[in-house]
């Protein structure tokens, strides 16, 4: 029995018919007459013009379509090109359309219009590109730039009617002439030519809001311009190559950090310095050749781990074209078991989006991070445009500040932390000579009232242990007559014990068995007495610091040197307040600041090596290289903060 064809089979053979029909027919119908060669290549070039905005806008970047002139000298061409890309540029496509198109080609110039020619843009249109600084290097070639918002903008080609315009069509002929009137865009800009005669013509138009039509005929004409029905083209421009020599890797022009180190704060061999629970910025600026877009990817390597970056470490970071180069910002965040002293080698990887990649390490400007012993500081502070104060709490470095407190109208001082950080003591002033002694947890919760008393209680300091609480008891306040009682009681407010010294501001040695502080009639002395914690009492109570020294106040021990006890104090003379020194056993005293503003109310940090201080009305650090040596490296950790910042601690 006989079959029949099966519907691919019909296919096939429909196919091949059309093929030997196009074979048979040479082709002949493609472009040898100048009108449909001229309406067919105007469409197709206003398909790539459409295509370059399109491409513009997805990537977010300017594209170019240019028109070959052979350096400027022949406004005819029969390719166009593609220049892409945010920094220098480059052509990445060629398309000829000689073989298509043999019989017509692309003018780009002028002719007489009915609208004048002029350079400039409509004002409607937008102006946000700035072509003179994109076109680098510069080119003789006329060249249509899409933008990323849609926008076209071009190298000085003239508009008529509000928009550009490109002629199609065979028997070309042009001569020479100057620039139309109109503000030039270009610092150097092509030549310009006015066609004379031309074959079967069709007009591309292009709108700067982006619109592309194409028209029969040569549009806006008033004469002057021979037009044929048919004709050859004579010559035309060359088509141009791709941009050629490879593809380098993106150069690394600078890593910024932010907070800026100082310095004298940084570790030999390392870069940057950061707490263990806080953060580096790294803002990246890079530069690639061949205008590629150049991304960024962060890696870190050190003894707890890589840490975390702002994204995975295996994803890009999308970057932002910012000035001339490439802009990407990261933040990392160290591992959750990074210790002080810890040392973190960071990397930073750079590609284009060819593929091309180069890796920078330290000494290439990326840093090599050490874990800084930070812990916190709290302290009191009115907040913005109040006169009570409030307690906060901010890292070592300053940042993330915070206040834990938050009571209005109520005013809290006289802040101490627990050697763990857990807790937090404080006072907190009800009435005129009423005050009493609260604690609570770092952030703010499970705050607890250990006093009741109607007497003036402030002054807490937890011992190295975090078991007890150092107060000062005074019946009728801190101006009154009476002398402040030093007092003891549990961490709970339990087991009130009067240690029978009178004075203000003590505190505990860092083994606990020794009791510093204040006496009365303000800043006099300061004194220091033995401390036995099982049985609460004290012993050989005498003066380290003589009142002839000055007005002598705040005392507070030296948080590395528990063998050989070294205690800082504020001093005043004459009006100008500096932080001085004194060796408890020798008495040797060492004035530590000599600042232009008034220092008072010194703390040291948990490892010795650095003291926060009041200077005027803002809270400041310095680097503390020896108990017995002057400070360096003034930090300021907060801006007119006003006259409640007072009464540091520092704890890990």
């Amino acid at each position: 029995m006989r079959r029949g064809f099966s519907l691919p089979e019909l296919l096939v053979a429909v196919g091949l018919m059309a093929i030997l029909l196009v074979l048979a027919s040479g082709g002949l119908n493609r472009g040898t007459q100048s009108g449909a060669g001229s309406k067919g290549l105007a469409t197709v070039v206003a398909g790539e013009l459409t295509a370059a905005r399109q491409r513009a806008m997805a990537n977010g970047r300017p594209v170019a379509v240019g028109f070959p002139s052979a350096g400027g000298g022949m406004p005819v061409s029969q390719s166009l090109y593609f220049r892409e890309g945010d920094d220098l540029p480059r052509t990445r496509r060629v398309v000829n359309f000689s073989g298509d198109f043999p019989q017509v080609g692309i003018f780009v110039g002028l002719w007489p219009t009915s609208g004048a020619a002029t350079l400039d843009r409509p004002a409607t249109a937008s102006s946000a590109l700035d072509v003179d600084a994109w076109c680098n290097p510069p080119t003789n070639d006329f060249l249509l730039v899409f933008s990323p918002d849609g926008g076209v903008f071009s190298n000085d080609l003239p508009l008529f009617d509000g928009q550009y315009h490109l002629v199609v069509g065979g028997g070309m002929v042009y001569t020479s002439r100057g620039a139309p009137p109109g503000t030039a865009r270009m610092t150097t800009r092509p030549s310009y030519f006015s066609l004379s005669s031309v074959a079967a013509p069709a007009t591309i138009r292009v709108d700067p809001c982006g619109s592309i039509a194409v028209d029969a005929g040569l549009t806006g004409l008033t004469g002057g311009v021979q037009i044929l029905t048919s004709g050859s083209l004579t010559g035309a421009a060359p088509a141009p190559a791709l941009t050629g020599g490879g593809n380098a890797a993106p150069t690394l022009q600078s890593v910024e950090l932010f907070p800026e180190p100082h310095p004298e704060s940084l570790s030999p061999g390392t870069d940057a310095n950061v707490g263990p629970g806080g953060y580096l910025t790294l803002i990246v600026r890079a530069t690639d050749n061949e205008g590629d877009r150049v991304d960024v990817r962060w890696a870190a390597q050190g003894p707890a781990g890589p840490g975390t970056f702002s994204t995975l470490s295996t994803e890009r970071v999308p970057s932002s074209y910012v000035q001339g180069s490439w802009r990407s910002v990261w933040e990392w965040r160290p591992p959750s078991g990074a210790i002080p002293g810890e040392v973190y080698q960071l990397t930073c990887t750079l590609s284009d989006e060819r593929g091309a990649s180069v890796t920078a390490t330290s000494g290439a400007g990326v840093p090599m991070v050490a874990i800084r012993r930070e812990g916190w500081i709290a302290f009191p502070q009115s907040p913005p445009g109040e006169i009570w104060r409030d307690i906060y709490l901010m890292c070592g470095d300053g940042t993330r500040k915070r206040n834990i407190t938050n009571t209005p109208n109520i005013n809290e001082w006289d802040v101490s932390l627990s050697a763990d950080g857990t807790r937090v003591a404080y006072a907190r002033g009800f009435t005129v000579g009423n005050n009493d002694i609260f604690t609570c947890n770092p952030d703010g919760s499970g705050e607890q009232r250990l006093t009741f008393s109607s007497d003036w209680e402030t002054c807490p300091s937890f011992s190295p242990g975090g078991d007890q609480l150092l107060f000062v008891n005074d019946t009728d306040g801190w101006s009154g007559a009476a002398q402040g009682q030093l007092t003891v009681m549990s961490a709970d407010g339990s087991n009130r014990t009067s240690l029978g010294l009178f004075g203000y501001a003590g505190k505990f040695s860092p083994d606990g068995l020794s009791i510093v502080y204040d006496q009365m009639p303000f800043g006099t002395e300061i004194r220091l007495a033995d401390y036995d914690p099982i049985t609460r009492t004290v012993s050989n109570d005498r003066v380290i610091v003589p009142s002839s020294l000055g007005i002598n106040s705040s005392p507070r021990f030296h948080a590395g040197y528990p063998g050989v006890p070294y205690v800082i104090f504020d001093n005043e003379q004459a009006g100008n307040g500096q932080i001085f020194s004194v060796n408890t056993t020798s008495l040797a005293v060492t004035q530590k600041t000599s600042l232009g503003g008034y220092c008072s109310e010194a703390f040291y940090s948990p490892d010795g090596s650095q003291i926060v201080l009041r200077v005027d009305q803002d809270l400041a650090v310095v680097d503390d290289p020896a108990p017995n040596l002057p400070v360096s490296g003034l930090r300021y950790l907060t801006e007119a903060a006003g006259a409640g910042v007072e009464n540091a601690a520092w704890s890990p």
